[in-house]
């Protein structure tokens, strides 16, 4: 099971600091029959750099970077205008479908014409031991409708939240939730059932077996009750 999306070593692990067992299990009724399939896109997704472009306007996080990536943040985050891709998957396929995800808003913004402003990310809403519901999105200048009728139009979740950074292989971002878990225990913190993570850099490179690798920098923000 890939590290990166085992959401017990997320919202499931910080649900025991808020409220017990039996509140790190959120049900979730199954909709499979609802949400059409994300099809594969490519072999892989390549992020665009945030520096060294000349497009306008320019590409930015969701908050400015952190001087260390040491640092634990408390930030207020404005809602930016973005289009969003809903999805649900199972633990195995986590990055496969994050990839995928992420693959489609970019071709959609190309083919709408829409100037990307930001990194891509995905929000976690529900999850549960057997898999997890999210929101791809992806920051455009306009709000405008890309076309594809599984893409909408939304915004970034705002308000305050607390920024880690985790750094290195997608495989070890569950010993970053391990810290995240461990702040929240020892300042007392309860978060809500949500949390963003933000691709900053890397790139998503499927093998011929179907894995995914990626060494990347991921901003991850937890939103305190």
């Amino acid at each position: 099971m890939p590290a990166s999306l085992r959401i017990l070593s997320t919202l499931a692990c910080l649900a025991l600091l808020a409220g017990g067992a039996d509140a790190a299990r959120i049900e979730l009724p199954s909709r499979a029959q609802e949400r059409p399939a994300i099809a594969p896109f490519g072999p892989g997704i390549k992020l665009p750099s945030i520096t060294g472009r000349s497009q306008t306007p320019a590409i930015t996080t969701l908050a400015p970077a952190p001087a260390s990536s040491d640092t634990v943040e408390t930030l207020r985050l404005v809602p930016r205008p973005t289009i969003a891709l809903a999805g649900e998957g199972g633990w195995d396929d986590g990055p496969i479908i994050l990839r995928n995800a992420f693959a489609t808003l970019y071709e959609a913004a190309s083919t709408a014409g829409l100037a990307v402003t930001g990194r891509p990310f995905a929000v976690f809403r529900e999850t549960d031991d057997r898999g997890y519901r999210f929101e791809a999105m992806l920051p455009v200048e306009r709000p405008v409708a890309a076309g594809d009728p599984r893409i909408t139009v939304s915004e970034s979740p705002g308000g305050f939240a607390l920024r880690f950074v985790h750094e290195g292989s997608f495989d070890d971002i569950d010993l970053t939730y391990d810290i995240i878990a461990s702040h929240l225990e020892a300042e007392g913190l309860e978060p809500q059932d949500l949390f963003i993570e933000e691709f900053v850099t890397g790139d998503f490179i499927g093998e011929a077996a179907g894995a995914i690798a990626l060494e990347a920098t991921i901003y991850i923000y937890v939103f305190p009750q």
